[in-house]
């Protein structure tokens, strides 16, 4: 199934390889990820038109969770035991952190078809079970706990935090964008300061996360 993200990568970044890398301070954890240092200074304007239009996204662990993860195998997070579900999961990096520091059940919830590939290749990479899903609503057992990380880049998605409160009290958010949470409902508890993996060189105000616990 690797090979079938490399041809993938192939048709934005023709020049790029994936490799399996381990996360700094994650305790050993492994993602797929694009090859640090790779240059990016000679892609053609075709090659960054697709970029722009359709990103890879999956291809970088990024900040928010990065720093989630980091947070969860430190104890920062609470997780042991607990039926925990990872909203947006991305490349599961947070599910995968969150089944490694003792979590009983870990859902990894995305509406995106590759993401859930890739989730399943890299939970099997760093020897975890995951419940792979593409909706909250999917969950037949009571969820001690959701975790999002980097879910709420634009405004309109402050909707996703009613469909993951209806779906459990206990919420965590962990956004490098979102500087003030709007909602009453969850207040801030942390603030980590870290970059992607590898460092996509963002603006210096994305690599500061923010976390936020709901107050139910």
């Amino acid at each position: 199934m690797e090979d079938q993200f490399q041809t993938y990568l192939g048709w934005y970044l023709p020049e790029a390889r994936l490799e399996y890398s381990k996360l700094p301070e994650c305790g050993g954890l492994e993602l797929l990820l694009i090859e640090a240092g790779f240059d990016d200074s000679q892609l053609s304007f075709d090659q960054i038109e697709r970029l722009s239009d359709d990103p890879p996204y999956w291809i970088f662990c990024w900040a928010s969770g990065r720093a989630m993860a980091q947070l969860i195998l430190s104890g920062g997070i609470d997780v042991k035991g607990k039926v925990v579900a990872d909203f947006g999961a991305g490349s599961g990096v947070v599910a995968i952190a969150a089944k490694l520091a003792g979590a009983s059940q870990v859902y990894a919830c995305d509406i995106d078809e590759r993401c859930r590939e890739l989730t399943t290749l890299n939970a099997k990479r760093n020897g975890v079970e995951l419940h792979v899903i593409d909706d909250l609503s999917s969950i037949s057992e009571p969820i001690d706990l959701i975790l999002a990380a980097d879910v709420l880049y634009e405004k309109k998605n402050l909707a996703f935090l009613d469909l993951m409160l209806n779906a459990c009290e206990s919420v965590v958010i962990a956004d490098s964008r979102l500087k003030h949470m709007p909602d009453h409902r969850f207040r801030h508890f942390q603030t980590l300061t870290t970059t992607s993996f590898p460092d996509f060189q963002e603006a210096k105000a994305n690599n500061e996360v923010k976390f936020y616990r709901s107050e139910g």
